[in-house]
């Protein structure tokens, strides 16, 4: 009883403020940007932000962390502490604020009369926090309330990303904004690179990169334990053989996680490490992945996959559905032990690190990346189509593809 009246108490003061905070006028050229939860300088808001530092549009950094707060002043970037008067201010003032993890960038207690565009900070591949909620209609009525009085905005890349959005969130048509992500543009730009990962350069220095990256487990309360997961002495062997460098970058989740693993000379893991992911992808000759989102962004270079789901049947029942059953999905080689992983390894050493699977890459690439899109100018179709969010003028459709 107690639990419910506090329910709905939360929600009828997040109405109220809605409405009261409505009477300040928006500055309709102010755009704020921020990404996973305020704790990041990365993923596609940051490189829609950089990009427009120097437009007509007034923008700046939205952080919860202090030590981005001080880089970025140091860098001569507009940005705002958000616990301030000032970044709490600039957010009630912004007409747009630009997101990678939907309401979690900002406080979502203090939205209303803006144009909410999420960028979002992953491809759909497996079920969203957002269906698998334990009370998903209690979820559902929230999401609903904090969209109450803004204009909400979700990306999608394909007709087939726009179905899920459509289907999980509830979304219409017109809610939903066709284009690709702009940290795809790393593929593309090399400027965009230069300078970004120096301590990955330093550890391939020539050499072939295996880069593992797999997804959460659990947002991080489940460890991955990388010794359980590998042999690592084969991989290390493997490496010294094939002129190689085995390098482990975890979720976000696990960025505390960072192991010793200081006895093997030619692994490195890089997690909690300052990177930029998306040139990490970028220096990657191949990806080991599992459920991550990774994998789709890695579909564009063309280049070898390996899907190693040693917990399969336990993610699915304990962690997420997947949209694309995992024994159809034919970007890359399958694994379900180490062994089948070294296997693939030692194949590809073998065949001048092409696996042969470029067909099956082509079709899981088609289904997430419409023909339609422009390839390397996200950023600036973008551009476009925030200064059409603005003026109320975007309108778009996928063409022959529906």
């Amino acid at each position: 009883m107690f639990r419910n009246v506090l329910h709905y108490a939360k929600r009828i003061v997040i109405f109220i403020m809605k409405v009261v905070l409505a009477v300040i006028p928006k500055d309709q050229n102010l755009i704020l940007f921020s990404a996973w939860f305020g704790k990041k300088y990365a993923d596609s808001s940051m490189y829609m932000y950089e990009y427009l530092l120097k437009s007509e549009f007034k923008v700046f950094w939205y952080t919860l962390d202090k030590t981005i707060l001080e880089d970025l002043k140091k860098q001569g970037k507009p940005v705002v502490y958000g616990k301030s008067l000032m970044g709490l201010w600039k957010q009630l003032r912004a007409k747009m604020l630009v997101s990678s993890v939907q309401f979690a960038d900002f406080n979502k207690y203090l939205l209303t009369r803006c144009i909410y565009f999420d960028l979002d900070h992953g491809f759909p591949i497996k079920q969203s926090g957002f269906e698998i909620n334990d009370s998903t209609k209690k979820t559902e009525s929230f999401f609903k309330l904090l969209c109450l009085f803004i204009n909400y905005y979700m990306t999608a890349s394909s007709l087939f990303v726009e179905r899920i959005i459509e289907r999980c969130w509830k979304l219409s048509e017109m809610q939903i904004v066709k284009c690709n992500k702009p940290r795809t543009d790393v593929f593309f730009d090399e400027k965009l690179r230069i300078g970004n990962n120096s301590i990955v350069d330093d550890i391939k220095a020539g050499k072939r990169a295996i880069v593992y990256m797999p997804t959460q487990r659990s947002c991080g309360k489940v460890p991955i334990n990388i010794r359980k997961i590998f042999n690592l002495k084969k991989i290390d062997d493997f490496c010294k053989e094939n002129n190689a460098v085995f390098i482990i970058k975890k979720h976000f989740y696990h960025k505390d996680e960072k192991e010793d693993i200081s006895e093997y000379s030619n692994i490195f893991d890089i997690t909690g490490e300052m990177i930029d992911t998306q040139t990490l992808l970028f220096q990657a000759d191949a990806l080991i992945s599992d459920y991550s989102a990774c994998y789709i962004d890695y579909l564009l270079l063309n280049r070898p996959i390996i899907l190693y789901a040693y917990d399969l049947q336990e993610y699915l029942v304990s962690e997420r559905d997947l949209y694309l059953p995992f024994d159809k999905n034919e970007c890359g080689f399958k694994a379900y032990t180490f062994d089948d992983v070294l296997a693939q390894l030692q194949f590809l050493a073998r065949n001048n690190w092409n696996d042969g699977m470029e067909k099956g890459r082509n079709t899981i690439r088609k289904l997430y990346f419409s023909d339609n899109l422009s390839f390397g100018r996200a950023r600036e179709e973008i551009k476009n189509i925030i200064g059409e969010l603005l003026l109320k003028k975007y309108k778009a459709d996928w063409g022959n593809e529906k």
